[in-house]
């Protein structure tokens, strides 16, 4: 069915109704404000899709209770969609009343509909009664994804028997494409979809209903799993019972010898023993045993003793630890790593240990530092340089070797080293040296059309509509590779940019390939209006583990990190392993950031989880402030 893109109805609500969309505009917020703070059912993409769908439909109902046209129709393809999700059938109806088609609304690349999400909402009545009055979206391209795929990912078993009494097939071969096209590949069936969602009731009762398919199908390239079989996700998942099942129908996978590689067997003990034991016939240890660099990249400790009968060879040994270089076990107080590169990487999460390398090394760091080579990137600098002043270690000798530093600097060393020179002992920094540590600006910023929006943004409304209103306007668009449009808005538009662009259709939850959102670009004027109207937590982290907070004092943004502790930053909260915004701020020579969360109680709490006393010399300042 063909929508057409102007929506351009005005919505009349009852006072009933208005405070009904309000209600159901709050749940929808308390249900993103949960959602921020656990782990989802889904992937890390469609967990960001997720919280985009809620806010873009907190924040419609908001929108239309406040007696506000909706011009475009955008916005109800998500909000219908999260309507379902959240069982409001009450919304849909009123969304029906004014002439949104429920048929029409398809959200995502992969068209999930709102009988889809009322399946993932496992809303048993609401799927129901969408199937007695809207069949039609039940029924899909041959290739796509369809309620009984999200029943088996996320549904329950009623709602899963419910859909087989509607007539859907339960044994679909799903696809990544649609015949023809040239990146077309399996997806799977229920079945496989069930055992790689390790949704042991579904896969037991499509057992029980008969409704299993060739275990050779397999997942393509859309598929969670890459070509992976039936018996390596089952082994994954350590659902043995289905294991024993498969091998008593004589259903597995033709090459049993990429099974370890394609599931979790090596990391867990107890999956990589049933293995052996189960199949005999394969070598799993000798697979370990060779010890390859993929092999050993995935194995734990535990598998490789087992697979040397409880003792790893040192060859393999070293190997092994070779590829960590020791940092990720390394603890303070440990034999320091004899490779630089490594050495640095220890002193990048633990600094106070230069003081012991001073002792049994000496003069080891002023060679690190003397010899690295121009690009490479140093973080804590400020801060090493800061602890060997005040513990009276000589890093230069003199200043031909300071400035020597300098001219050999990365430039986001230089950019953080720069203001602190004269009080770090070293002589004026060349004209060369400013320049090159002068912060660059992210070309996306010189794209025209951002610079156009922003000029727009600022003006009048019927300006900025001409733009909105223009069909081939795509607010999705990526401004260059991997950075969306709205990203960079966010990081210099104003609130009614943003509301202009989320109502012709941006997500407002649109990342990049790290998975930052806007809350991680936001600039401190739009901070309070993400979280106020759209429900955003300035505690947000994305599944990199990158917060707003984060960013803020990685670029020095003192303004943000205070919108963002006015907007309810709980200002102790790790940001990184066990560290909280206070040790990086001190750690990256943030010194007005620290002082600022000082000043509203923030505690140096380091990686390990120790909180230390901020000494004066680790702000930059002479004698302790009243705020100490």
């Amino acid at each position: 069915m063909n929508t057409p893109f102007f929506f351009n109805k005005p919505f009349r609500l009852s006072p009933e109704e208005k405070a009904m969309f309000l209600a159901c505009a709050d749940k929808a917020t308390a249900s993103l404000k949960r959602n921020q703070k656990r782990d989802s059912l889904f992937g890390p993409v469609s967990y960001l899709r997720l919280l985009g769908g809620l806010a873009t439909y907190a924040f419609l109902l908001r929108h239309i209770a406040a007696g506000r046209r909706v011009r475009y129709f955008a916005p109800f393809h998500p909000a219908g969609c999260m309507a379902a999700f959240l069982g409001h059938s009450e919304v849909l109806r009123i969304f029906e009343r004014h002439g949104v088609p429920l048929e029409s609304l398809t959200w995502s690349w992969r068209k999930p509909n709102p009988l889809d999400f009322a399946v993932m909402g496992r809303n048993y009545s609401l799927v129901k009664e969408l199937l007695a009055h809207h069949p039609g979206l039940a029924r899909k391209e041959e290739w796509r994804h369809d309620a009984v795929a999200y029943c088996a990912q996320y549904g329950t078993i009623p709602i899963l028997r419910l859909l087989r009494k509607a007539g859907l097939s339960l044994s679909r071969l799903y696809w990544s494409g649609p015949e023809g096209s040239k990146r077309r590949s399996q997806d799977g069936t229920p079945f496989f979809l069930a055992v790689a969602a390790n949704r042991r009731e579904i896969v037991r009762e499509l057992i029980r209903l008969g409704e299993f398919q060739n275990p050779k199908h397999t997942g393509g390239t859309s598929a969670a799993h890459l070509d992976a079989s039936l018996l390596s996700l089952a082994v994954e998942h350590g659902d043995f019972e289905l294991v024993d099942w498969l091998a008593e129908k004589g259903w597995l996978h033709p090459d049993m010898k990429d099974l370890p590689l394609a599931s979790d067997a090596l990391q867990h003990l107890d999956h990589f023993q049933f293995l052996c034991q189960k199949f005999p016939g394969e070598d799993y240890k000798f697979i370990v045993r060779n010890g390859n660099d993929v092999v050993l990249s995935n194995t734990s400790d535990e598998v490789l003793s087992f697979a040397w009968d409880g003792h790893v060879p040192a060859s393999i040994q070293d190997k092994w630890g070779g590829r960590t270089g020791g940092r990720n076990d390394w603890r303070p107080g440990d034999a320091f790593p004899e490779r630089d590169g490594y050495l640095e990487m220890v002193l990048n999460d633990h600094p106070e240990e230069l003081i012991r390398l001073e002792k049994e090394q000496p003069g080891r760091f002023r060679r690190m530092l003397l010899e690295r080579k121009e690009g490479e990137y140093f973080s804590p600098a400020v801060y090493l340089l800061r602890l060997a002043a005040a513990k009276g270690i000589e890093v230069f000798r003199n200043d031909a070797e300071r400035t020597a530093f300098l001219e050999n600097a990365d430039s986001g060393v230089l950019s953080e080293l720069l203001p602190h020179l004269e009080e770090l002992g070293f002589p004026p920094a060349s004209d060369k040296v400013r320049q090159k540590g002068k912060p660059r600006i992210r070309e996306a910023s010189r794209n025209p059309l951002v610079v156009r929006l922003w000029e727009i943004g600022k003006s009048s409304w019927k300006e900025l509509r001409q733009i909105l209103d223009d069909p081939s306007f795509d607010p999705g668009t990526d401004v260059t590779a991997y950075w969306p449009l709205l990203l960079e808005v966010a990081r210099h538009g104003t609130p009614r940019l943003f509301n202009a662009l989320v109502l012709r259709g941006a997500d407002p939850y649109v990342f990049d390939i790290e998975g930052d959102t806007v809350m991680e670009t936001a600039n401190p004027r739009l901070i309070a209006h993400l979280v106020r109207n759209f429900g955003m937590s300035p505690n947000h982290q994305s599944y990199a583990g990158i917060s707003p907070m984060m960013t803020a004092i990685w670029h020095n943004d003192a303004g943000r990190v205070k919108a963002l502790v006015k907007a309810g930053f709980r200002v102790n909260q790790r940001v990184w392993e066990e560290a909280s915004p206070l040790h990086m701020a001190i750690r990256d020579g943030r010194d007005e950031i620290a002082r600022f969360l000082l000043r509203h109680g923030a505690v140096n709490r380091d990686l390990s989880g120790r909180v230390r006393r901020v000494e004066p010399w680790m702000i930059g300042m002479r004698k302790p402030s009243a705020s100490t």
